[in-house]
């Protein structure tokens, strides 16, 4: 076998193995910054490692996706779909999607009483604004996957409505 054999017969049979493939979910929940970056002078959008996380959050032992907009950047436009209010943070769960301004976010497990079952919670740290207190006043909602109804709730507001 030639020189010129064996790397043809490589590059036929390395392609599909080398080849990149994206999450078709990560980009779903990516397309809409990826449209605003291009609109300012042709802008990519560069995606850090960051960005993209799986937790489990539904209990389900599966993890779901969270894609945080704070690791993105747009080449032509210095923060991109953010500002003082924070980023947003998306999370797919059971097919659907969630979005939540936020500042910082984390997920943790609870279980008030051990004659309830365990929980994961997700914290978000949000803007005062959207507390109805000054931009300066931190403040944190709480949210949870109710199994019933299959989205997320919390006392701020009901995701299925």
């Amino acid at each position: 076998m030639n020189l010129k054999s064996f790397v043809a017969g490589f590059l036929l049979c390395a392609a599909p193995i080398f080849a990149q493939t994206a999450d078709p979910d990560v980009e779903a929940l990516l397309a809409p910054a990826r449209a605003e970056c291009a609109d300012y002078d042709a802008g990519v959008v560069s995606v850090d490692d960051r960005a993209v996380q799986r937790v489990d959050i539904t209990g389900d032992g599966a993890s779901e996706l969270f894609v945080d907009e704070r690791f993105i950047t747009c080449s032509t436009v210095a923060g991109l779909r953010s500002g003082t209010g924070g980023w947003v943070l998306h999370v797919l769960a059971a097919g659907q999607a969630q979005d939540w301004q936020m500042l910082e976010w984390s997920v943790i497990g609870w279980q008030p009483d051990p004659g309830y079952p365990a929980q994961k919670v997700l914290l978000l740290a949000k803007h005062g604004s959207q507390c109805g207190m000054a931009g300066s006043s931190p403040c944190v909602e709480a949210v949870v996957w109710s199994v019933d109804d299959k989205a997320f709730v919390s006392t701020n507001r009901t995701e299925a409505e």
